[in-house]
């Protein structure tokens, strides 16, 4: 990376480009973390962790891979680079010379669904804000008591994907949603986080029915009646049950 590098993948080797070709002698490459100066990885300049000598380019190759969405600076010992004529590079050990920040490289998580008050909408909600832009219509599946309820717009707001209904969800109406990642890479054409990161597919999950509409009403569907001998006379005190739709 760069000096002041951001979005740097947390894979990525240092390259050092120097004004000449330059030779590896003895001394440390540091990394550091900014936020707390703790040292991440020392590197021997003869190691095979440091490639190129003999050439305008040195290539260090950290260990392991860096943390994301983390800043750190490299400081490079003054005796670990010469010349062809013996003229060693001053190194660097401030805190700002070559410092970068790695990417959020974390794809957004579902939490839930739920649909809104008025039942014309399905809400996903996801652990972080999203980018403005979003899958089509057609990337996600809503169903209601088991039919489906196209959708017939998409938005943003903040961490959540607003799903627009053509038909109104009743308050006892069964809901459930999915939606599938239009591709196998991260891409503007569906759900993901600003950094570009896209969300997984997700199969059919249960919403949370918050709908005020009125459902259907239940309805009697048969009234019986008994008494304790089963003869019914003047007096008897009698039972009479009322069965209802739900």
């Amino acid at each position: 990376p760069t000096d002041n590098a951001t979005a740097v993948a947390t894979t990525s080797n240092i390259v050092l480009t120097f004004s000449e070709a330059v030779d590896v002698e003895s001394g440390i490459i540091t990394i550091k973390k900014t936020s707390d100066n703790s040292t991440v990885e020392t590197i021997d300049v003869t190691s095979g962790q440091v490639t190129g000598s003999g050439s305008t380019q040195i290539t260090i190759n950290p260990s392991s891979d860096l943390e994301e969405q983390t800043e750190y600076y490299v400081q490079i010992d003054a005796t670990a680079f010469d010349d062809g004529s013996s003229n060693s590079y001053a190194g660097i050990s401030d805190t700002t010379t070559l410092s970068f920040t790695t990417a959020d490289e974390t794809a957004p998580t579902f939490i839930s669904a739920a649909t809104n008050t008025a039942g014309s909408q399905v809400i996903l909600t996801y652990n972080e804000a999203l980018s403005s832009t979003t899958a089509a219509a057609s990337n996600f599946a809503v169903t209601t008591n088991g039919s489906a309820n196209n959708v017939t717009g998409v938005s943003i707001s903040g961490s959540t994907v607003v799903l627009t209904l053509n038909t109104e969800i009743k308050n006892d109406d069964t809901v459930t949603v999915a939606y599938t990642d239009p591709s196998g890479s991260n891409d503007s054409n569906a759900v993901q986080d600003a950094a570009g990161n896209d969300a997984a597919t997700l199969s059919a999950q249960s919403v949370t029915n918050y709908s005020t509409v009125a459902g259907t009403p239940p309805t009697i569907t048969g009234v019986t009646s008994s008494t304790a001998d089963g003869s019914y006379n003047a007096g008897d005190s009698i039972t009479i049950t009322v069965a209802f739709s739900e």
